[in-house]
Order: structure tokens, then C-alpha cells, then sequence
């Protein structure tokens, strides 16, 4: 009876370190992240909740970022401009793909400010932008944002929204 018991135990040990070693993936193929709960949304319009926002925060690059000061700093973004209080002109890094090779350009920016704003997508993040006027790609490169009034955290709190991957 001890012998059977040891060669199942033998035999199912065997089993586990079969699975293990099995063929490990190429590179890029997974993500592998530690957390606590699952995401609720991978996609930044829509995911609120805290597991989503710290994997967000790995597969995506904000507009504009923070340096070691916390100052305001280029992430997509590579220069913003204000020619009056109520607009903001932000000149996007060239060359920059997304994960199926295509260049970001300030369309993608607009569509996904625009999908936020659009009462039929219900992003959680629409009231967030209740003092925009309008978003605009003047082109490829450039985006323009006009607000309804001035607001001088926009590109502290607002601005950080926009992501690729």
C-alpha cells in the first residue's frame, strides 16, 4: 500500500514538473503583473477602479507626464504651448507606434478625448472634462484643446488622460 501511495505521489509530482517546464512564450507575448484584485478595465476611458489604473499605468504612456520635481514634463507629448487661457496647443513626439504598429498621431488624441465626451460611450471620466470646448488635430503632430473657460490645472489633471500603448 506504501508503495502505491509513493509512486501517485511520484507520478503526480512528475505531472507538475512536466507543466512547468513546458515551452516559455517569446518575448511580448504576456504581461505579467502582481495585484491584489483583478481589473475591471484594461481600457483608460472606462477603468476606475485601482488594479485597473496600475495596469494602465504600465502598458500605457500619458500625453504629459511629471519629472523628479513633479513639474509638468513630455511624455507623448514633446511640447505644449498656451496662446491664451483657454487653449492648449500640444506637439506630439514623432515615431511614436502603437503595439500593432501604427504611428500615433494627434487623431488618436482626438478620438479618444472625443469618445469620452460622447454621452453614447458613458466613460466614467466624462465629467472630468465639463470645460471642453472642443479637441481638434491641426495636424498630424499638433493637438488643440479649447475651454469653455480658463483653467490652469487642465494639463495637470486632464491631460494625463490621453494614452497609447
Amino acid at each position: 500500500m506504501r508503495r502505491r501511495l509513493r509512486w501517485y505521489r511520484t507520478l503526480a509530482l512528475s505531472a507538475v514538473l512536466a507543466g512547468a517546464c513546458s515551452q516559455p512564450q517569446p518575448p511580448g507575448a504576456f504581461i505579467t503583473i502582481a495585484i491584489q484584485t483583478s481589473p475591471n478595465n484594461f481600457d483608460p476611458r472606462y477603468g476606475t477602479d485601482d488594479s485597473s489604473a496600475r495596469a494602465q499605468q504600465l502598458i500605457f504612456t500619458d500625453l504629459i507626464g511629471f519629472d523628479e520635481h513633479m513639474r509638468l514634463a513630455p511624455a507623448l507629448a514633446s511640447s505644449w504651448e498656451t496662446p491664451d487661457f483657454q487653449t492648449y496647443r500640444v506637439h506630439l513626439r514623432q515615431g511614436v507606434r502603437f503595439h500593432d504598429g501604427h504611428e500615433l498621431t494627434s487623431k488618436d488624441v482626438v478620438y479618444t478625448f472625443t469618445s469620452i465626451l460622447d454621452p453614447r460611450m458613458a466613460s466614467p471620466y466624462r465629467g472630468a472634462y465639463r470645460d471642453l470646448e472642443s479637441v481638434s488635430a491641426l495636424d498630424p503632430y499638433t493637438v488643440q484643446f479649447v475651454l469653455k473657460r480658463p483653467s490652469g490645472a487642465f494639463l495637470i489633471n486632464r491631460g494625463r488622460r490621453a494614452r497609447a500603448s
